[in-house]
């Protein structure tokens, strides 16, 4: 039999085995919660990174404006609003004749301009239409010194554009992602005209379907002139209870009134389609791993549960909502050493 000196000898090296898989597991705790806050936001190293490798892309003219200390949701709603206005309400000769086409990364802007214009692009042509742009998204989106880089467009006068008429409507139909067609394709077949047309579906300035959008409630997370000719309306995947005919009906005529009075256009080609919400961020999503009430590590899947706007662990199925506890103050170990210091005091009393 063990004498109680050995006993408690035995309990001392216990402890310190106990005490060192203890500050290990806060160390995995710490890496787990740095994990959660790093799935929160999109890691602003990788997109200053893409802002600086950018310069050495042989399209590349300049960048201006400066990537936040943390992208976080809000930010890339700001940047996608600033870039739908600009989409939806401006005409990009607006800012400059030499712009070709304006993008959205989702964490910033790519300003493309026209090669024709080269000699006439320099520093500060740069700056102007820099300005012009920041100006408009700290009006439209209360966002200021948004990140853009400016590059030359790529010549695409070779790739021909198809030729437009009903049988592109025909075929759309096909696509399962596709709701609904509406309006009358036109016949057009000689390339300065087909480019002509799709310039003026895609460069209509209206503000009249502001509240279709999703930002305001509405349904319509997608909008834009597609190269068949046809204006494109990319409606709310994750909400279909949103879409309905009565909506697509009521969004189209709105579409169509405006083209009426603005352009002379008599039932403008619409396609209603699926769209997901794009997933921008660069980080590569991993299983959550939280505490539960019995002290224990708890493993969910992407599928089983997520992370709020708040940083809350939302439970997929029971739809609960809870803080997130700190890791390292509630590990297994913990109980585990509070029992073996009891038994430790207790031998010692009984000496």
């Amino acid at each position: 039999m063990l004498k109680r000196g050995e006993i408690g000898k035995i309990l001392m090296l216990v402890l310190f085995v106990c005490f060192l898989s203890f500050n290990s597991a806060n160390a995995v705790g710490d890496e787990l919660n740095d994990s959660k806050n790093t799935d929160k936001f999109t890691n602003s190293n990788i997109i200053s990174s893409y802002f600086e490798e950018s310069k050495d892309h042989p399209l590349f003219i300049a960048s201006r404006g400066n990537i936040p200390e943390t992208i976080d949701y809000q930010w890339k709603n700001s940047v996608k609003k600033c870039w739908l206005s600009i989409t939806t309400e401006r005409l990009l000769v607006e800012f400059d004749p030499s712009v070709y086409a304006i993008a959205s990364t989702g964490e910033l802007l790519e300003v493309h301009l026209d090669s024709d214009y080269q000699e006439k692009i320099n520093e500060s042509k740069i700056d102007e239409i820099y300005r012009k742009i920041n100006e408009h998204c700290e009006q439209e989106a209360g966002i200021s010194n948004i990140p853009i880089i400016f590059m030359w467009a790529e010549n695409d006068e070779d790739m021909p554009l198809p030729d437009y008429g009903p049988e592109i409507f025909e075929k759309t139909k096909s696509n399962p992602s596709v709701i609904a067609t509406y309006g009358v394709m036109p016949v057009i077949k000689q390339e300065s005209e087909k480019r002509a047309w799709t310039d003026l579906l895609g460069h209509t300035k209206y503000r009249e379907l502001d509240p279709f959008f999703a930002e305001n409630g509405g349904p319509v997370i997608g909008y834009g002139a597609s190269i068949n000719g046809y204006l494109s309306v990319g409606m709310d995947l994750e909400n279909p209870e949103k879409v309905n005919e009565s909506v697509i009906d009521e969004i189209y005529q709105t579409i169509d009134r405006h083209f009426e009075q603005k352009a002379g256009i008599n039932e403008v080609p619409v396609v209603f389609e699926w769209e997901g919400r794009a997933v921008l961020d660069v980080m590569v999503e991993e299983d959550i791993i939280v505490i539960g009430d019995d002290g224990n590590l708890i493993t969910y899947t992407n599928d089983e549960a997520y992370y709020d706007e708040d940083g809350n662990l939302v439970i997929i199925g029971n739809k609960t909502t809870q803080e997130e506890p700190e890791i390292k103050n509630q590990l297994p170990g913990f109980t585990s050493l509070m029992l073996i210091i009891g038994l430790l005091l207790s031998t010692k009393s009984g000496k």
